[in-house]
């Protein structure tokens, strides 16, 4: 998974470790920048808490946003 985490953030430009929680929060970030007009902040953050969101969905698609936008 680290591997994962670690593409995930250098696409994004994060300068982090590459752990779970970066890479969530990265995610947030992303949403209240509105990279993602069907979620807000609130709402992103609670589907993660209750499991609707997983780390593999946050990860592919942070890949997709950033990949389509080079």
């Amino acid at each position: 998974m680290n591997n994962l985490f670690k593409e995930v953030l250098e696409t994004t430009g994060y300068i982090c470790e590459p752990t779970k929680e970066n890479v969530v929060n990265c995610f947030l970030d992303y949403v209240s920048e509105g990279a993602f007009a069907n979620l807000n902040s609130d709402e992103a953050l609670r589907d993660i808490e209750d499991g609707d969101i997983t780390i593999e969905q946050i990860c592919n698609n942070l890949l997709r946003i950033c990949n389509r936008n080079l």
